[in-house]
């Protein structure tokens, strides 16, 4: 998934085809009218039962018993004029999209079928199970070989007269026999064709032995079998235009036709294969964002452009769930009910929404019963994720918080969700640099997680660590995406190469900058595991150190150059590398040099001879400054925080809330002068309606309690609050104003960081509880402040309003002045 620090999200895309769809549909709402009016549908012929016609599936729905209903035209005409039920074609699937009836020009297969009933509506009953049955066994002989996969697990002893199977061209097999193996389904084998199968399957074959290869998915087979079976189409040419054909006039250019509707549908039925491929759902949503603007130049094509609407839709909730770990119940209710018929003909689609209902009953006991039944009644991805859902449901009502974000995580990574999962450790800082890389895999190339390269893969790793041994050196994270955020390469050890072993995957890289440059030069690398992230990710951490002479790869000589790797020739590099040389020995030296010893003072200083040296003066390590104590426990500077009538800006208040040392609370009525408290706090008469009481803690999380809530408390009764963190600041505001908070950068960064919240984006919780993390867990070393920023102000903080919970703002030391002189920052304390 793409980083949320800068890269393009699918909300950014959202808005930019949004923009387009507008521009598009203003400026040529007259064409499509035009284009729309002389639309007009072929007369349906005349045809009865027992005839047999050819036919063009124009599109599929879902019927009777979860099985699809194909819709059809006769060859020649426009219009719906008869159905058949996918299993009148094929017995092994019950759904198939309707691109399966179009060949690569995206034309409607011509396909034979028998009319076997009609309609009192006037639409006939097809079936093609005989004609196609006859076209399959006339390309067999008794004796011929089929190989074919298995449809169930056949045990040696199999009681069963015959199992089923798929033929590698897509044809339905009835096998029988054995020969003392146990199969299991989607295995391959050999068998022998006897003859024409009865009832639903074309051929009858007995099992010979096993078969070695792979073979294409069913539906892929079934396809090939309808390409072969339909009627040959006229072949697409390509005439080259005659050498006197007129150059584009006035006309040609206002014409209302703007592309050929056939090399329109091509493209869209294209961009809706690499939607469906991609891994990457900024990517697909492109692509489908796309085709639906292409369906919307066609003068048929609004009902595909709902379609694409209704894909979008589906990733955008996808989206939300990734980045707010929730789904919104209104809004799915609401594209339901808006698209309940494009979701009730679209299996993938009906699957997905499934998918996005049962996560919005994550969290929410009472609707264990309903994930239960989808459980039950549904299949593959959506019936791991509902199984999901009920252990996420049953470890949140236990208290177990750590592991329910562990079902989470995985829920995320079922969907395709990799890189937005909860606490994630964050690596150098999110940002790539002289010293930092990431890479997600040795084995897949990047965002393309279908087709492995480890050779290609290896060679991208290898440039990085030749890159740093040739600059400053420097640390590669293997397991981190763009954003730094530790993602893990659980991909790559389950490939073949490595079967989960993890000492052979460190050793790989190790292996390689071995094998390349020499063991010498691997003395300069160091590979290890990262054994203190949390978060159950696995990532390689390979660190570099500065290599003097430097080394090739391939031929090039490659630095280290900002974030980037820049290539030499050999003589460029020489004069680099003289520079680097001397400014690595500088400064090694400069880190080298021993620091005067510190001479302990004697007890008495004898005077010294005439002829010697004076003695130098002994040195002295300085008392350190008193530094003038702060209270631990901060408010906001916005508040006039007086609690006696006789110092100036005292307001009459409601009550005062007392927070005292062990994570203990009070409220009361009236202020007692009670000096031991760490904080005060007065409450006045308009905090009572919609404020909220603030906390930030030292770990990040931030609670939110509401003050009417905190009124009902008994006066003098001592309270717990949370205490499971350092408790930094305590302010009352409004959902409207703005949170600063001040963080320093895990390790790795040091930098001390600022970013700001919209209140209203903070959950409410109890005095009690631990609150709500702004940020990723792992990113920041620790919390430093915190501080109100009244609403009149926030829009002046959108460059770092509202950030994405895995960064932690812009570096305090790179802020702007303009943004300095706005933004309330809390006292530093000599932190920063």
């Amino acid at each position: 998934m793409p980083s949320l620090s800068g890269d393009i999200t699918v909300k950014d895309s959202k808005r930019l085809w949004e923009a387009i769809e507008l521009e598009l549909t203003s400026a040529n709402a007259h064409r499509k009218a035009h284009l729309a009016s002389s639309s007009q549908a072929s007369a349906k012929g005349s045809h009865s039962v027992g005839d047999t016609v050819t036919i063009n599936v124009l599109r599929v729905v879902s019927g009777v018993g979860d099985e699809d209903i194909l819709y059809c035209a006769f060859d020649g005409e426009s219009r719906e004029s008869g159905y058949l039920f996918l299993h009148d074609i094929i017995g092994y699937l019950k759904h198939v999209p309707v691109w399966m009836f179009s060949d690569s020009y995206n034309r409607p297969l011509s396909l034979k079928a028998t009319i076997i009933d009609k309609e009192t509506d006037g639409m006939f009953r097809l079936s093609m199970t005989a004609l196609l049955k006859d076209f399959v066994c006339s390309n067999y002989m008794p004796g011929d070989t089929v190989v074919c996969s298995l449809g169930i697990a056949r045990p040696a002893p199999y009681a069963k007269p015959y199992a089923p199977a798929i033929s590698e061209y897509g044809e339905s097999v009835s096998l029988t026999g054995t020969f003392g193996e146990d199969l299991q389904r989607g295995d391959l084998v050999n068998a022998t064709y006897i003859g024409t199968a009865e009832g639903s399957f074309q051929l009858t074959c007995r099992i010979e032995s096993r078969a070695d290869g792979e073979m294409e998915d069913p539906m892929r087979r079934f396809h090939n079998l309808l390409l072969d079976y339909a009627e040959p189409a006229e072949p697409v040419t390509n005439p080259q235009p005659a050498a006197d054909t007129p150059a584009p006039t006035a006309d040609m250019e206002t014409s209302d036709r703007l592309l050929d509707a056939a090399y329109v549908k091509e493209l869209i039925r294209l961009l809706d294969r690499m939607a469906a491929i991609d891994a990457d759902y900024v990517s697909s949503y492109n692509y489908i964002a796309y085709a639906r603007v292409l369906c919307l130049m066609l003068p048929d094509g609004e009902a595909h452009a709902d379609y694409y609407r209704g894909r979008k839709q589906l990733i955008e909730m996808l989206y939300d769930f990734a980045v707010n770990d929730k789904v919104d119940p209104a809004q799915l209710d609401r594209l339901q009910n808006e698209e309940g018929e494009l979701f009730a003909d679209d299996t993938p689609l009906r699957d997905k929404l499934q998918q996005l209902r049962i996560i919005s009953y994550m969290g929410y006991q009472a609707h264990d019963e309903e994930l239960q039944q989808l459980r039950s009644a549904t299949q593959g991805l959506t019936r791991e994720v509902a199984s999901l859902a009920v252990a996420y449901n049953i470890l949140l009502e236990n208290n177990m918080e750590p592991q329910a974000n562990d079902i989470l995580n995985r829920v995320k990574n079922e969907l395709r969700l990799n890189g937005y999962e909860s606490h994630l450790k964050t690596y150098g800082g999110g940002i790539e640099s002289q010293t930092i890389e990431f890479k997600t895999s040795i084995v897949y190339p990047p965002n393309n997680d279908s087709f492995p390269d480890m050779a290609r893969q290896m060679k991208t790793i290898l440039t990085v660590i030749a890159a740093f041994l040739n600059a400053d050196g420097g640390t590669l994270y293997i397991g981190a995406n763009d954003s730094g955020a530790g993602v893990g390469v659980y991909d790559d050890l389950c490939y073949k190469e490595f079967h989960g072993d993890k000492d052979k995957y460190q050793r790989t890289v190790l292996d390689g900058v071995a094998l390349t440059w020499g063991n010498n030069v691997a003395s300069y690398v160091s590979v290890c595991w990262d054994t203190d992230n949390t978060s159950g990710k696995d990532v390689l951490v390979v660190g570099v150190t500065p290599y003097l002479p430097g080394v090739e790869l391939d031929g090039a000589w490659v630095y280290r150059n900002g974030s980037g790797n820049r290539h030499l020739t050999k003589a460029e590099f020489e004069e680099y590398n003289a520079r680097r040389r001397e400014r690595l020995s500088g400064a090694c030296a400069q880190a080298a040099e021993p620091a005067a010893p510190e001479a302990p003072l004697p007890l008495s200083v004898p005077s010294p001879k005439a002829d010697a040296p004076a003695p130098l003066p002994v040195r002295t390590t300085p008392s350190p400054a008193p530094v003038s104590a702060k209270p631990r426990l901060q408010t906001s500077a916005y508040r006039k925080n007086v609690l006696v009538s006789y110092e100036e800006g005292f307001l009459p208040f409601e009550a005062c809330l007392k927070f005292m040392k062990d994570g203990k609370f009070c409220k009361v009525t009236d202020y007692d002068y009670d000096d031991t408290p760490e904080l005060t706090l007065p409450v006045y008469e308009e905090d009572l309606r919609d404020h909220y009481l603030l906390l930030g803690y030292e770990d990040g999380t931030v609670g939110k309690v509401p003050v009417r809530e905190l009124m009902k408390f008994e006066d003098y009764k001592t309270y717990n609050r949370y205490a499971g963190s350092p408790l930094l600041f305590a302010a009352i505001a409004t959902n409207a104003d703005g949170l600063v908070s001040v963080t320093r950068e895990s390790k790795s960064g040091e930098r001390v960081m600022v970013r700001v919240d919209t209140i209203g984006r903070i959950d409410e919780c109890r005095l009690t509880n631990r609150g709500m993390r702004l940020a990723n867990e792992g990113i920041a070393e620790r919390s430093l402040g915190y501080e109100i920023v009244p609403a009149a102000l926030l829009p002046q903080t959108r460059n770092i309003l509202d950030r994405d919970a895995r960064t932690l703002g812009l570096p305090l030391a790179t802020m702007s002045d303009d943004l300095r002189r706005v933004l309330p920052l809390p006292a530093s304390g000599g932190e920063w």
